[in-house]
């Protein structure tokens, strides 16, 4: 199982090398991000990462088939004032999307072994029936930006 203190580490490391990424906050679920965290939010502090708690599954399709998945959650948002129009708002969209696209690279490079991390290793996994999806997230307490999945399968 790949453990917590791994996945903060590598989402740490997003941090120091996307220079997009200035705050990471680690939640428990989506429903951590809340209005009342958010008004204390800054623009300095954009583009934030959110770390929400992995979920591990198992597809017990028979005892010889069982096969184990984790799903790391990170959104990655700005704090963006409706007030000013729909142009900043689909300007949001753009500015975090470069983000979420450098988080994409990173990972497949990490993954590939172009990264030396010792934090990432388990990345490789990513490569062997992991996916990666990137979807738009908006209104999420006054954040606009890019909801990134990443499933993998996960042995031991």
């Amino acid at each position: 199982m790949i453990l917590l203190p791994q996945i903060i580490e590598y989402s740490n490391v997003l941090i120091e090398d996307i220079s997009s990424l200035k705050t990471l906050k680690e939640i428990v679920s989506i429903e951590n991000i809340n209005a009342a965290g958010v008004s204390d939010i800054k623009r300095s502090d954009n583009d934030i990462l959110y770390l929400v708690l992995p979920m591990y599954s198992d597809d017990l399709e028979s005892a010889d088939k069982a096969a184990s998945y984790m799903t790391v959650d990170w959104f990655v948002v700005r704090k963006i004032d409706r007030a000013k129009g729909h142009e900043v708002f689909m300007d949001s969209f753009t500015e975090t999307q470069v983000s979420a696209a450098a988080i994409r690279e990173h990972v497949l490079a990490t993954a590939r072994g172009e990264k030396e991390l010792e934090c990432g290793g388990w990345l490789r996994h990513v490569l062997s029936k992991g996916s990666l999806d990137i979807n738009p997230t908006y209104h999420l307490a006054g954040l606009n930006g890019w909801h990134i999945t990443l499933t993998l399968p996960h042995y031991g």
